[in-house]
């Protein structure tokens, strides 16, 4: 067998054999495995509501959520527990399939078993997939252009999640000074010194890698440590509020109640043990 990485797909000559989709309903609880019964093709998987836990077969343990996308290999061996999030039930819809170069020799699109994030396109791909299921006649090249475009979309987020690791190096000695002062008034300014790069180019970077501003990674590193110091301290919330920098006992009780629904106060008295 082949393995190759979803981005290799941009150059790789390959075809699809549609095998057939599927779609399954979990209770909480629910275990199923193939420990020494290796799978017989590859499976794409996509959560619609639960999540499950995976173990393969060398220990490796993978968590999935509601709308993420689970591709287990050929070959691969897991065992596979289920739970239900916020509903009743965990519920699943696959696609099985073959994938072989142009010499007939399988490929991996990678060795074990992998997750990918929720992303829109997965949900998107899934309708496809069951549109073309309940055609007639069932057209076995339009399967395969379904699955061209998605392994396309996969390796775009693959280049896009390598890119962004490259990137946060040029921010990463920032985004360290940031997570042990942010009790301090450090400006974007000084951050991007610290970096040697420009603010403008800092905050751009800043929030690629992390999906949020500076001001915004700032405040939340501040109210988990507010949260931190009410459950386990005995300051008040004027002293926590002081301590972590806050022009004002008012702004700090605003930003928490926003962020935790409730005044610091309460917070305490519900939460602590």
């Amino acid at each position: 067998m082949i393995c190759k990485k979803v981005s290799d797909f941009y150059t790789t000559r390959y075809r699809v054999h549609y095998i057939n989709d599927l779609q399954q309903v979990w209770k909480n609880g629910r275990t199923w495995g193939c420990i020494d019964t290796p799978k017989r093709e590859h499976l794409f998987l996509l959560f619609l509501q639960g999540g499950a836990t995976y173990t393969t077969k060398n220990g490796k343990t993978i968590t999935v959520k509601e709308g993420d996308l689970v591709y287990t290999p050929k070959g691969s061996e897991y065992h596979i527990r289920f739970f239900n999030g916020d509903g009743d039930r965990t519920e699943t819809c696959g696609l099985r399939f073959e994938l072989f170069d142009e010499n007939g020799e399988d490929i991996l699109i990678q060795a074990d078993v992998f997750h990918f994030a929720k992303n829109k396109v997965f949900e998107l791909f899934f309708n496809d997939v069951q549109r073309l299921t309940y055609s007639v006649p069932q057209i076995p090249v339009k399967y395969n252009c379904v699955l061209y475009t998605l392994f396309s979309e996969l390796g775009e987020i693959e280049s896009a999640e390598a890119s962004d690791k490259n990137h946060f190096g040029w921010i990463q000695k920032g985004v360290e000074y940031l997570s042990t002062h942010f009790n301090e008034k450090t400006s974007v300014e000084e951050l991007a010194k610290i970096c040697h790069i420009s603010a403008v180019y800092f905050r751009k970077l800043f929030k690629r890698c992390l999906g949020v501003s500076p001001v915004q990674y700032r405040s939340a590193l501040r109210l988990k440590h507010a949260r931190d110091y009410l459950l386990y301290g005995s300051d008040s919330v004027n002293e926590i509020a002081e301590t972590l920098g806050y022009f004002s006992s008012a702004y700090f009780i605003k930003q928490f109640k926003e962020k935790y629904g409730c005044s610091p106060h309460t917070y305490r008295l519900k939460h602590r043990i």
